[in-house]
């Protein structure tokens, strides 16, 4: 799977504003792992991912700004 950086001005899906990320979308975090988003706006996503394993949490959900994602393609 290629990752890209988010693009402000790109149409991610035919039914949504450019840059807004379809929910559902597999992002790649500075740190390599992996998550999906829920729901987003042209400036942030609420992604849900698996934290560090030390956390013993198998799941968490949080905003992030769409600059600091690669977007799957």
């Amino acid at each position: 799977m290629k990752f890209h950086k988010w693009n402000a001005n790109k149409k991610y899906a035919e039914h949504l504003a450019p840059g807004w990320l379809p929910d559902g979308t597999t992002v790649k975090f500075s740190d390599g792992s992996l998550g999906r988003t829920i729901h987003g706006n042209g400036e942030r996503s609420l992604v849900s991912y698996v934290p560090d394993k030390l956390t013993g949490m198998s799941e968490a959900r949080d905003w992030f700004s769409n600059t600091s994602l690669l977007i799957a393609e």
